[in-house]
């Protein structure tokens, strides 16, 4: 169906509720990469709230050192790369699409305000900011060491490390912003930190500002206690990362590619306790379900002519299955079928229902015999959600010492008053309110109506038992009507995450565990990675050798190269120094593996190759593209970053499980990690 609604297409993604929230979120571009541009763009085409970017580049026409490329030139950068490199020039027209030229009879215009000005093009309702921190360095790569007198420069660099960054984020939004397009709008709920190819040490600094800022009264939309959501992506050469960090990241509408139906028909056997009772209902779902049945096609069903019979829903027959099954087998005392044998026995009576089921002419007995597990089993109520159950119980009751204290948020209210329903004594099968929705099925449209107002009646009175336990905790106020109907259409699914820190990863800081992350779990999930390295044959080696954790450890290398020199390896482009930065990188590298405890495993000493090897191996592959940019390689990543900084705006899709995604542009692999 047409529409004119520009938002139409993503708002059957995530709804109503994820465009609200993406139309109050700010993004904050540290860099002006074209990972993060890239980012940018993909958020502001659907809608972002407001986005600042803020960079210490200028872009010239005076300069003639790209003029053999037909583009004007950048500034020192603080992530650009040497045109001394055999790669072209990062963060400028000739690599970035979206840094463009200063307009005619303009000398100069900052890398920031070129980037702005471009992506607010793409989309009038969103909001364009920039903040242009002149450098005062002059190599292409600049430390805070290197920042002018006493390390008080203004580069991005400074920016971030002398407090310039903690402020402005304590203040958000905005008052006195340095040469900003508008103000930031005061209804804004979420402040998303991109840190777009800044080394390692910078990203650090950034990841510290941040919790400086949020740990303050004063730290504006996100208020205290909370904490910026950070996205750490880099691009280098051929290969790139995206690294999340949050902290009790909330996922309330998960939406599972595939998940067990909700329908509750595995109570009312002889062996339950609950009386055929669901959530306390005193008439019970599936009292109103067989009640319905009967009404609708009475207790014999040979009477049915062949079109009702072909139409009876899948629910109404399973229901019929588990009477019939009772009388059939009474030695069993009305016990719920447990073993194979039990299980075959009850399928048997769905299959003897049907008027000849071998014809398979009856598709809604064949989708009973597939759904008839329904009849005598539960959905799992997740270990994950018991977690956060209990942690908001505690939290609500200041027990345990959990951080926070007063649980006055909307999702720590829910969760409060969700563990009250499922432990309430007349729950005894501890089951969540009722989703409410049906999956599709062979029936009459009268058969499936009947059946669907069942479950949204039950359903409406499960939210209204939500809503009363919110009402007896004085949390009504501060949960809306739409999302506690969101919240517990999606309870199974609720997840909080919390990522390890960019710090204990860098540092690789085994004493510290933070976020509940085991480093030997870690490393054993790691070395699970590669084991399996090389078991095809020979043939494989080269897929082996661009496995994408090998390239990571080899960019890490580069960082470390970075920190120790103040400048990424491969700035000399002759052969003899790009060997022996390669093997000052590889040095790095296997620090790196040994402490993740991939250094001593065979396929590690097979495949991660040694810097003086017949082909240098991946770290010199890394020191010949001297943190080049390729702009195809920063569009895969973008497009990779903006969907996890969608999952992390509007709480929906599920975070994944590693927090650390590897792309390799070699052979177009990549995986994901827990570093």
């Amino acid at each position: 169906m047409a529409s004119n609604d520009k938002y139409d297409r993503q708002l059957r993604l995530w709804g109503a509720n994820g465009q609200r929230a993406l139309g109050g979120t700010h993004i904050l571009l540290l860099g002006v990469s074209t990972p993060g541009v890239e980012l940018v763009k993909n958020l502001v085409l659907p809608g972002v709230g407001s986005f600042t970017v803020i960079d210490d580049g200028t872009i010239s026409t005076s300069s003639p050192a790209l003029q053999d490329l037909g583009a004007c030139t950048t500034s020192s950068s603080t992530t650009s790369s040497s045109t001394t490199s055999s790669t072209t020039s990062s963060s400028s027209p000739s690599v970035n699409f979206f840094l463009t030229c200063p307009p005619p009879g303009q000398e100069s215009i900052s890398t920031a305000e070129s980037a702005m000005r471009n992506l607010a093009e793409l989309n009038p309702d969103v909001r364009g900011n920039f903040v242009h921190t002149p450098s005062h360095c002059t190599p292409s790569h600049c430390t805070p060491s290197h920042e002018g007198e006493g390390g008080k420069g203004t580069s991005l660099g400074g920016f971030i490390a002398n407090g310039g960054l903690a402020s402005y984020l304590a203040t958000l939004p905005p008052t006195n912003v340095n040469v900003t397009s508008t103000t930031l709008s005061t209804t804004l709920s979420t402040t998303l930190i991109v840190c777009n190819d800044l080394p390692a040490s910078m990203s650090l600094a950034v990841e510290l500002a941040a919790a400086t800022a949020a740990a303050t009264a004063a730290a504006g939309l996100m208020g205290k206690g909370k904490s910026f959501p950070i996205l750490v992506v880099r691009s280098y050469g051929l290969v790139g990362t995206v690294r999340t960090i949050v902290k009790g990241h909330r996922t309330v509408e998960a939406k599972p590619d595939s998940e067990r139906r909700d329908v509750r028909l595995g109570g009312g056997w002889g062996d339950d306790n609950d009386n055929d009772n669901d959530n306390g209902d005193e008439e019970g779902l599936e009292a109103k379900l067989k009640e319905s049945c009967k009404d609708a096609y009475g207790e014999d069903w040979s009477v049915l002519d062949g079109q009702e019979h072909g139409h009876v829903p899948w629910v109404f027959i399973i229901l019929k299955a588990k009477e019939v099954y009772k009388e059939t087998f009474p030695e069993r005392n009305n016990a719920k079928p447990k073993t194979p044998s039990e299980k075959k026995d009850y399928v048997s009576v769905i299959k003897s229902l049907a008027t000849d089921f071998n014809s398979g002419m009856e598709l809604n007995f064949i989708e009973a015999v597939d759904n008839a597990f329904y009849a005598y089993t539960d959905r799992d109520f997740p270990f994950e959600v018991e977690g956060i159950i209990e942690r908001y119980t505690a939290r609500a009751k200041g027990e345990g010492g959990v951080e926070g204290g007063d649980g006055s948020d909307a999702f720590a209210s829910c969760c409060v008053a969700l563990g009250k329903f499922v432990n309430s004594p007349e729950n005894p099968r501890r089951l969540p309110p009722l989703n409410g929705s049906i999956p599709d099925m062979t029936a009459s449209t009268q058969g499936f109506i009947r059946v669907q107002e069942i479950y949204q009646t039950q359903a409406k009175k499960d939210l209204e038992r939500m809503r009363s336990l919110l009402d007896d905790s004085g949390s009504n106020s501060i949960v809306t009507d739409d999302y506690l109907k969101t919240f517990c259409q999606n309870a199974y699914n609720l997840r909080e995450v919390s990522s390890r820190s960019f710090k204990a990863e860098m540092e690789m800081d085994t004493a510290t565990i933070d976020a509940g992350a085991d480093m030997g779990d870690i490393k054993d999930d790691l070395m699970m990675s590669i084991m399996s390295l090389g078991e095809t044959g020979d043939e494989a080696t080269e897929d082996c050798r661009n496995c994408p954790i090998f390239f990571y450890l080899a960019v890490r290398g580069c960082e470390m190269f970075f920190d120790a020199h103040g400048y990424y390896p491969g700035r000399d482009g002759r052969s003899l120094a790009m060997a022996a930065d390669a093997s000052e990188v590889y040095s790095f590298a296997t620090r790196v593996a040994a402490k993740y405890g991939l250094e001593g495993m065979e396929q590690f000493g097979k495949y991660f190759g040694s810097a003086d090897g017949e082909d240098g191996g991946q770290c010199l592959e890394v020191t010949r593209w001297f943190a080049g940019e390729l702009h195809n390689i920063g569009s895969v990543l973008g497009g990779v970053a903006s969907q996890e900084a969608v999952k992390i705006i509007t709480g929906q899709y599920e975070l994944g499980e590693g927090s650390t995604y590897v792309f390799n542009g070699i052979n177009g692999t990549a995986g994901n990690y827990n570093f």
